[in-house]
């Protein structure tokens, strides 16, 4: 099967299930299956997909179709334009969280003088590490009980 067959046929499963990013959900499993960029699949559409990947993907859309949330399945989440590592043992983040973020930063260009910033139930870590890398000035701190959470954001503070 080549890679506008796979697309094709994915794009309509996912559609058929009511997913309205079916063709952006297809590109992006296969394009992480294919360990290429989004842009390769545009530019190879005639290529074959070899069987081994082929299975990979195939069952990767299948865990999409039972509506686990993409991010799950990728293991990954882009958030202010960086890769977060994320798991089932934390919250996806939504994209309303990237409005927080520039909340943030935008109050916090007022006074740059060192403050203290706590993510209380961090999860992935996500919102505080962020908040460190644009403004490194601040102090932040991440915190959560589960101790699955704090392995994920430990991942993402120090990879």
């Amino acid at each position: 099967m080549n890679i506008s067959t796979w697309l094709k046929n994915a794009t309509k499963q996912l559609k058929d299930i009511g997913i309205s990013s079916s063709r952006l959900d297809a590109e992006l499993l296969l394009a992480e299956t294919l360990r290429k960029p989004r842009t390769y699949l545009h530019a190879h559409l005639d290529e074959e997909i070899d069987p081994r990947r082929l299975d990979i993907v195939n069952a990767r859309l299948e865990v999409r179709l039972e509506r686990v949330p993409l991010a799950y399945i990728l293991g990954y989440k882009e958030f202010f334009g960086r890769k977060f590592y994320v798991s089932p043992a934390v919250l996806v983040p939504r994209p309303e969280s990237e409005d927080l973020v520039s909340l943030f930063l935008k109050l916090s260009e007022a006074d740059i003088t060192p403050k203290t910033v706590i993510d209380i139930g961090t999860g992935s870590g996500i919102l505080g590490i962020t908040a460190k890398l644009e403004r490194p000035q601040f102090r932040v701190i991440l915190s959560d009980v589960s101790d699955k959470a704090l392995k994920i954001d430990s991942k993402n503070a120090y990879e």
